[in-house]
């Protein structure tokens, strides 16, 4: 799991996707579709300067979207029962109220599901706009 993950974000890697990710105009209704590990680096890519030394909790948020989703590593959201499963993997355990209110703030397309960017964006405090101009 280190190792593939060293593969995974090392920065030859983060350069070759950037190259890719630049050369198409991409909106964040693209950029959600795509699957787990793709906006794990389309997020690491934006935001590598303030978010170099996150990388490996990227890839530990990005694989328990993967270990979680029932779509295996194909997916691109959870729905509300895997999303809160996935926060209390990670210490945030909450009522279904105050899930559906977290997830509310986390879904940022509004259609009940969290995918790994929409996620990202709120666990670091940024904002689509930023994510998108960059």
């Amino acid at each position: 799991l280190f190792a593939f993950s060293l593969v995974f974000f090392s920065r030859p890697f983060f350069i070759h996707s950037f190259i890719i990710m630049a050369e198409a105009k991409t909106t964040f209704a693209d950029a959600v579709g795509y699957n787990y590990k793709k906006q794990g680096i389309f997020f690491l890519n934006a935001f590598w300067p303030e978010l170099e030394g996150e990388a490996e909790k990227i890839f530990e948020y990005t694989h328990k979207f993967i270990e979680i989703d029932n779509a295996s590593d194909e997916g691109n959201e959870l729905d509300e029962f895997e999303a809160h499963r996935f926060l209390e993997s990670f210490g945030e355990t909450l009522t279904v109220l105050e899930m559906r209110e977290r997830l509310r703030q986390i879904d940022l397309d509004a259609n009940g599901k969290m995918a790994l960017l929409e996620y990202l964006v709120f666990r670091y405090d940024q904002t689509v706009e930023e994510l998108m101009k960059r």
